[in-house]
C-alpha cells in the first residue's frame, strides 16, 4: 500500500457483473492488494481484490512553484485506483450510510456551494459544500506534492462553526454525492486537505480516466 489506510469510496459493475472498488491512487497503487479493513485499523485478511489501474500526477518538483507555466506540463486531473473485486458477489452498489449511488452527477452541474455528503474512514458521515475550483494545486498526498488541475475546493457550510478540515488523513478516496435527477449521484471524490479547505477530483474526470483504458463501467448511464 501506498498509503496504510483510506476509503474505498463506491463500486461499480461492467457488463459481466464483475465489480471493481474506487479509491485513490496515493492509497493504493498497480499490483497492490486491497484489504479491508487496512493493516493499521487491525485489518489483514481477507484481501478483497487487487489494484488494476491507478494514476497520480508525477511528482512536483520542490524548488518549483505552481504557477501556470510550470504546472501545464507537471499538473494531471486525477488521483484513482481501481480495485478489481471479481465477479458476482456481495459488495453492493451503494456507499453504507448514503444508500444506492444511482448514477454519476456531472461536473458541468457542480456549482460553487452546493451541497454534498461524504462517508470516509476518518470522519464518518459528513455535510460539506463545493467552494469552487483551482485551476493549479499542489497538494500533498501521502507526504509526497503532486500538482492537480482543476481541483475542487471543499468546504464546511457557513452555519457549521468549526475550523478543522471538513476532509481528514483517512477520508481520501471517498465518494461525494449530491441529490440528482436519479437520487443519490456521485459528484467527486476526497483526494487530500489542507488545513480548513479539503479537496476532490470531480467523477467526471475519473469517469473519463476509466474509459481511456477501455473499462466499460458506465456509471453516468446507471
Amino acid at each position: 500500500m501506498v498509503s496504510d489506510f483510506g476509503t474505498l469510496g463506491g463500486i461499480v459493475k461492467d457488463s459481466r457483473d464483475e465489480r471493481y472498488g474506487i479509491t485513490c491512487a496515493h492509497v493504493a497503487k498497480c499490483g497492490d492488494d486491497g484489504y479491508q479493513a487496512a493493516p493499521s485499523d487491525g485489518g489483514k485478511a481477507p484481501i478483497i481484490g487487487t489494484v488494476l489501474h491507478s494514476e497520480i500526477p508525477p511528482n512536483f518538483h520542490a524548488s518549483k512553484l505552481p504557477t501556470t507555466g510550470y504546472p501545464a506540463s507537471q499538473a494531471k486531473p486525477v488521483d484513482a485506483a481501481i480495485i478489481h473485486l471479481g465477479g458476482p458477489s456481495t459488495a453492493k452498489l451503494e456507499i453504507n450510510s448514503l444508500g444506492a449511488v444511482t448514477g454519476l452527477f456531472p461536473d458541468a452541474s457542480i456549482v460553487q456551494w452546493q451541497a454534498t455528503t461524504y462517508e470516509g474512514r476518518t470522519s464518518g458521515v459528513q455535510a460539506v459544500q463545493f467552494r469552487g475550483r483551482c485551476p493549479y494545486y499542489c497538494l500533498a498526498a501521502a507526504g509526497q506534492p503532486y500538482c492537480f488541475d482543476e481541483l475542487l475546493a471543499i468546504r464546511w457550510p457557513r452555519t457549521a462553526g468549526t475550523t478543522t478540515s471538513p476532509i481528514q488523513e483517512g477520508d481520501s478516496g471517498a465518494w461525494l454525492c449530491v441529490s440528482g435527477a436519479s437520487g443519490i449521484e456521485w459528484a467527486a471524490m476526497a483526494v487530500g486537505w489542507d488545513p480548513a479547505m479539503g479537496f476532490a477530483v470531480s467523477a467526471t474526470r475519473i469517469e473519463t480516466w476509466w474509459k481511456s483504458l477501455s473499462l466499460p463501467l458506465p456509471l453516468s448511464a446507471a
